[in-house]
């Protein structure tokens, strides 16, 4: 109706009535009683309380600022209307590294790891100076796969320098809990380790050559590049193609992204994905300026 409730016309049975509202978290029943025909009763039913429903978190559901969830295939506007400010791209608790189940209460608290839909900050640098930090040196393969735990990489630096002033790609990652608030109930924003930058590769890019154990478990060293991997591109955009062009920023050919995962004391893991197919992960020094694109546990 104009007034914005609704109007059920009823048989002489009169059922009982069903419906929900609030994206279908609150439910309600109404049994109409009293009622001749031609007449009409207002029933109140904006105090129904939340139900609370299993939900079976998957790779590619929409992650709110409140810490709720929508599903992935959630319609475009439901999704375009909530406030949605990441992906979930792991569910598999064992690639959740232990400081992030650490800060979230221990393994049973924790249920994924979201990417940012947006760029944190472009161009800035790792760190001024080629110290060793004393983090895990991610030089083989299996080395950066191992690396899953980003948010334990910050908290060292953080720990060890007091804070993230010379490290800006951290402080970047750090600083977006202002720019882009986020549910306590998470770890909040930090700059993902390079292992965790090959699951976001794998399982949302769809990389193929990162999901064979042979890759993931190889004890090659040095600059890595995955050939022929299809539209790896157009995969990770595509996850974001209901968010409204304003809310995100895409993934572009050729775009150089930190990890907080160190190669060496000079040089620093970094991701990047090209239009050809390829997928490269590589190490650049610490005073390089490549792109930030944090993520978070819940």
């Amino acid at each position: 109706m104009a007034d914005g409730t609704y109007r059920y016309l009823l048989p002489n049975s009169l059922p009982t009535i069903e419906g929900s509202y609030d994206g279908g978290n609150r439910e309600f029943t109404i049994t109409p009683s009293g009622l001749s025909s031609g007449s009409y009763k207002r029933y109140k039913v904006d105090g129904a309380t939340t139900i609370q429903k299993d939900y079976h978190l998957q790779v590619g559901d929409f992650f709110l600022a409140d810490g709720r969830v929508l599903p992935k295939d959630a319609e475009a506007s439901v999704v375009q209307a909530a406030d949605v400010v990441g992906i979930v791209f792991q569910t598999d608790k064992s690639r959740i590294g232990a400081k992030e189940k650490e800060k979230l209460g221990g393994e049973d608290k924790v249920h994924g790891l979201v990417m940012s839909v947006k760029t944190a900050r472009t161009g800035l640098r790792w760190s001024p100076s080629p110290i060793d930090e004393g983090l895990t040196k991610c030089v083989t393969k299996a080395d950066n796969y191992k690396d899953i735990s980003g948010y334990g990489n910050c908290e060292h630096i953080r720990t060890c320098r007091g804070n993230f002033d010379d490290y800006l790609a951290f402080k970047a990652a750090d600083g977006y809990n202002t720019t882009c608030p986020v549910s306590a109930t998470t770890t909040g924003w930090y700059l993902p380790s390079s292992g965790q930058w090959w699951d976001i590769m794998q399982n949302l890019g769809g990389c193929p050559a990162l999901a064979k154990l042979d890759e993931q478990t190889s004890s090659q060293s040095g600059d890595f590049t995955w050939s022929d991997q299809g539209d790896v591109l157009a995969a990770l955009n595509a996850w974001m193609e209901k968010i409204a062009t304003g809310s995100k920023d895409n993934f572009r050919n050729n775009d150089w992204i930190w990890s907080s995962s160190e190669y060496s004391d000079s040089f620093v893991r970094y991701w990047s994905v090209f239009s050809d197919g390829r997928v490269e992960c590589d190490w650049r020094a610490k005073y390089n300026y490549l792109d930030v694109r944090p993520v978070l546990a819940f």
